[in-house]
């Protein structure tokens, strides 16, 4: 996520060029989500998600010019509006700077000779899956997903809660772990099966990713499999949960 900030240091210092006389509607397929639900922030940042699926924090006095924006207002009227909404004095030099300075260097809003803005691409950090491949597509992932969404009913949730604390205390404290320690290290072929249980139960991990996405009303994206720094791994993209409140958040991670 992109985090943009606005303070009285982002105002220019000087005098700007003259505002042009209209001013642009956002870029093609941007999606204003609104306030952050449960930030923790005493003002919510507000968050537009790129056509390209990358999620973006802005202030909610951006986020207001955004929303005002649709290529028939010029700065003038902009100003007035945003003036309103903002409960501050804002002048159209004002907007011509958040329009021309802040928000059209983020790729939300077309460039100036009206083609498509030329998107940034995500960064890699050290620690980011590489090699991603995909596995299910978001239409495909949105309707497995929807199948197991209702595991997270709390009822279910509790009822699958308890049995498997039941089952584990029964595991660790009655059964114990020597006698099929022991088998495995007579019958090492069940390493394989092992393997492969280990391996579906990482999938099903991912589809529980997604599900609980769905269950609170995101839309999840694909499932795959990539490399996290040598080893390789199983991944859901969950992005649209950043519209969720703080719980629907956290039931998703």
């Amino acid at each position: 996520m992109v985090d943009v900030s606005l303070s009285t240091d982002d105002w220019p210092a000087g005098p700007c060029p003259e505002p042009v006389a209209d001013a642009a509607a956002p870029a093609t397929g941007l999606e204003l989500i609104g306030p952050m639900l449960g930030s923790g922030y005493s003002t919510p940042p507000c968050l537009v998600r790129r056509a390209d699926g990358q999620t973006i924090q802005v202030t909610s006095l951006l986020y207001a010019l955004l929303e005002s924006l649709d290529g028939t207002l010029n700065h003038h009227d902009l100003a007035r509006v945003l003036s309103r909404r903002a409960g501050r004095l804002l002048e159209p030099e004002d907007v011509e700077f958040l329009v021309e300075q802040r928000l059209r260097p983020l790729g939300v809003l077309p460039s100036p000779d009206g083609s498509e803005p030329a998107l940034t691409p995500r960064r890699s950090p050290l620690l980011a899956i590489r090699l991603r491949k995909a596995l299910l597509r978001p239409a495909a992932t949105e309707r497995v997903a929807a199948v197991f969404a209702w595991l997270y009913s709390p009822l279910v949730m509790v009822v699958f809660s308890i049995a498997f604390c039941a089952v584990s205390g029964w595991l660790l404290f009655d059964y114990g772990l020597a006698s099929p320690t022991r088998e495995l290290l007579y019958e090492p072929t069940l390493i394989l099966v092992i393997l492969g249980l280990v391996i579906a139960s990482a999938a099903f991990h991912e589809l529980g990713h997604a599900a609980a996405c769905r269950y609170g009303g995101a839309h999840p994206g694909r499932i795959g499999f990539g490399l996290y720094l040598v080893w390789p791994v199983f991944f859901t993209d969950v992005t649209d949960s950043y519209r969720l409140s703080r719980g629907g958040r956290l039931r998703v991670d």
